[in-house]
């Protein structure tokens, strides 16, 4: 039987001690646990035990109440067989900062070895390929980062230099003839979000199945390559060739009924391709993965190829790697990540989700209590929109987080025979 090897273990023997030591100086030295907060979090913690007692310690911090040797036994029995009976060293308020930054690196060198360790296993397996590299390479570096930055305020001088930063580079970007912001394709919704998406925005856009995201997301592309923008669609439900044709749908040149009982008009069917002529589209369907998602953003934007991602759908995003999570934390760590990259490529990302059945059942406009899965959705979003059914067969696109501006109105879309292409046709407001 082959031994397998527990990483965790290799070179850190120190770790439990460090640990230990930590979580004795916050009590005898209760007046740094503030700043030990900014360093320290449970995940460095390898026992649960400990991060039992480091939570019990923040909780009372949070709440006011006095930390000494006996509230906090009281409040996490665990403390004097876990800590006091280890017999750490006497520290004062310098050395008790001094451990929380030799803990908080000692976490991160265990991460990184079991993340490099994890990236040299793919290395060495002929069946990855490039992209599956990437990705893990991604994922190594998430892993390392473990969401426990730390804590730097900015002073306010510092901020304004740093908006006046971005002024420039927007203002370049526009000299370059490049898009500053991001046409929807909806006259009304470019209006109220002030000519367009933004860079690092998160843009949710919902709906029931069979609604008509992915049509609302393929135009939304279109109108974004027509304006000269590079929009990136990830489809992880739908093929690249599926998507092809539902574009080739939309300019009215190609019927699907005809295409899929093979009654082709090669005339029209070429004419329709060459009306994209102008356009530059790249579609992926091949990454299904959140960190593999990441890593292509981050490098077409840096290659200047990527001014808008759509992503089609949030639902189907795999995100391994991160134990025993519940599905609303995995959710969670989507949309979070998924923020984070829309501001590290400064673009816009569309990311593609399901309602639950609530609204459609009570036959009312979806609200922001009905995304599914997760509140963290709607927490890390910058602009919700959530499509609705009209019994005309049109669709009220609502527009229900709006960080910048107006919010609680709908765009009504009116829809072509195809169902591939939608007209706006004005606004109404939430009754």
């Amino acid at each position: 039987m082959k031994k397998t090897t527990d990483i965790s273990t290799i070179a850190f023997s120190d770790q439990t001690k460090i640990e230990v030591q930590v979580l004795y100086d916050i009590v005898s030295n209760p007046e740094t646990i503030g700043e030990v907060i900014g360093t320290v979090s449970r995940d460095m913690f390898t026992s649960e035990r400990r991060r039992s007692i480091w939570d019990a310690a923040v909780r009372m911090f949070n709440a006011g109440e006095v930390i000494d040797f006996v509230s906090i036994a009281v409040i996490a029995p665990a403390y004097t067989p876990d800590v006091i009976l280890q017999q750490p060293e006497a520290s004062g308020p310098l050395q008790t900062l001094r451990h929380a930054k030799i803990l908080r690196d000692t976490a991160a060198r265990r991460r990184t070895y079991a993340a490099a360790y994890e990236l040299m296993q793919k290395a060495i397996d002929s069946s990855k390929t490039e992209v599956d590299m990437l990705s893990a390479a991604e994922h190594c570096k998430s892993v390392i980062e473990n969401g426990s930055p730390l804590v730097y305020e900015t002073e306010l001088q510092q901020a304004f230099n740093n908006y006046a930063d971005d002024l420039q580079e927007m203002e370049i970007r526009k000299n370059e003839g490049r898009m500053v912001r991001i046409t929807t394709g909806f006259p009304n919704l470019d209006y109220a979000l002030q000519h367009g998406w933004g860079p690092g925005q998160l843009i949710i856009l919902a709906a029931r199945p069979s609604v008509g995201k992915t049509a609302v997301m393929l135009q939304m592309a279109r109108a974004a390559a027509a304006a000269g923008a590079i929009p990136n669609i990830y489809s992880i439900e739908m093929t690249e060739n599926e998507l092809s044709g539902r574009m080739l749908y939309s300019t009215g040149m190609v019927d699907p009924f005809d295409i899929s009982a093979l009654r082709i008009d090669w005339e029209k069917l070429e004419a329709g391709i060459r009306s994209f002529d102008k356009s530059r589209i790249l579609m992926n369907d091949k990454t299904r993965d959140l960190d593999g998602l990441v890593s292509r953003i981050l490098i077409n934007a840096q290659r200047k190829q990527c001014d808008v991602a759509f992503i089609d759908y949030l639902g189907l995003i795999r995100a391994d790697g991160y134990g025993n999570e519940k599905l609303y934390q995995t959710i969670g760590r989507i949309t979070g990540t998924m923020k984070v990259t829309a501001k590290q490529a400064k673009i816009p990302i569309v990311l593609l989700c399901q309602l639950n059945r609530e609204s459609a059942k009570g036959g009312r406009a979806p609200e922001l209590y009905d995304l599914r899965d997760s509140g963290s959705i709607e927490q890390d979003a910058d602009i919700v929109l959530m499509l609705e059914n009209k019994d005309d067969g049109g669709i009220n696109m609502w527009v229900r987080k709006n960080r910048q501006g107006r919010r609680d109105f709908a765009v009504v879309l009116s829809p072509n025979g195809t169902y591939s292409n939608f007209t706006d046709q004005g606004i109404i407001d939430d009754k």
